[in-house]
């Protein structure tokens, strides 16, 4: 992941939009879903105002500069949107790779961007407590995390 820059995701992320709108044009929104570092991309998919939504799962390296190089990708973001942005950002009280402090700089972040309307819940879980593979999972604060997501996507 340390490897994996701006310019990576830059490179085919625009496409896959395109792809998309080309294939189903009848689509007017697009929202994107993330889950640890993938969570973050989703949060670094806001840059492109095609996007109007997403949800994003604890994600990771978002107040670090590393993946642009020069800012954070909360930072990138609320410089860069101009439209419209609904986001979720699920986090994990007990996770021990996003502490308290990180949470709060990322929904300060977010919300120096008026565009931007970030919605933020925190679970009463660790990292990954949605991935029944992990000795972290926590199904009671999965279910409940889907049962926001489903009352908030439908």
């Amino acid at each position: 992941m340390n490897q994996y820059k701006a310019k990576h995701f830059n490179a085919f992320f625009p496409a896959i939009i395109d792809s998309v709108k080309k294939a189903h044009p009848q689509i007017n929104s697009i929202t994107v879903l993330g889950f640890c570092f993938g969570g973050s991309l989703a949060l670094y998919s806001g840059i492109f105002n095609q996007v109007s939504r997403i949800i994003s799962f604890y994600p990771g390296q978002v107040i670090t500069p590393e993946f642009d190089g020069n800012q954070t990708i909360t930072s990138l973001l609320a410089q860069s949107r101009s439209t419209k942005l609904t986001v979720h950002i699920l986090f994990a009280k007990h996770d021990s790779l996003i502490s308290g402090d990180d949470r709060i700089r990322i929904i300060q972040s977010l919300s120096a961007n008026p565009q931007i309307h970030a919605y933020h819940y925190l679970f009463e879980a660790g990292h990954a407590f949605m991935n029944n593979h992990r000795n972290t999972f926590n199904e009671s604060a999965a279910r409940e995390a889907w049962g926001l997501l489903d009352a908030q996507l439908y």
